[in-house]
């Protein structure tokens, strides 16, 4: 029996389909499915390289704990949603103004002594178009006397390229559960 959840359900199996299967291509690792002519690819590897250059700015605005450079990082608009990782408390930001509001209450909240620095590996970046997709492995290092003071997270981000300019319209960080502890069910 088909039921509208059924459809829907096959809706989005649909979709992920599509998305899997759409040419991709892109850089660390990604492997591509169509042929593209010397000039795509150049084209292609620019902005891979435009993306993985937002990615360290992004980093190196938290690591200085630079608002206005890390909000220049972001696509200007309430579309932005950041999804955090914070430990057991996952929290989700909505436009611009939220997340420059949120920023600006985590540095402050960091006592100027504190050792705080995000560094990136295992980074793979897709291009499709004027959307990118770029997934890598944050550490998260903050030492302000107490614990915790490491955290790793899977972060993926959507970049949006707009007036020839890349910018991150979402980021999702997720804190990689410790292995021993951790029992997929």
């Amino acid at each position: 029996m088909i039921t509208l959840s059924s459809l829907a359900t096959r809706g989005v199996l649909v979709l992920w389909i599509v998305f899997l299967a759409a040419p991709a291509v892109g850089s660390g690792g990604a492997a591509s499915s169509r042929t593209v002519d010397a000039a795509t690819a150049a084209a292609i590897a620019a902005d891979s390289s435009a993306v993985q250059d937002v990615m360290t700015k992004f980093e190196a605005a938290l690591n200085t704990r630079d608002v206005d450079k890390l909000m220049a990082t972001l696509v200007p608009s309430d579309d932005v949603t950041l999804f955090l990782p914070v430990p057991y408390a996952p929290m989700l930001i909505g436009g611009t103004a939220e997340a420059r509001k949120a920023f600006e209450i985590f540095f402050q909240d960091l006592p100027k002594q504190a050792a705080f620095q995000v560094t990136r590996h295992q980074t793979v970046v897709q291009i499709h178009g004027d959307i990118a997709f770029g997934y890598t492995l944050h550490n998260y290092y903050l030492n302000r006397g107490d614990l915790p003071n490491t955290l790793i997270a899977r972060t993926t981000m959507v970049f949006r390229k707009q007036d020839g300019v890349w910018r991150i319209l979402h980021v999702h960080g997720g804190a990689v559960p410790d292995v021993k502890d951790y029992v997929p069910r």
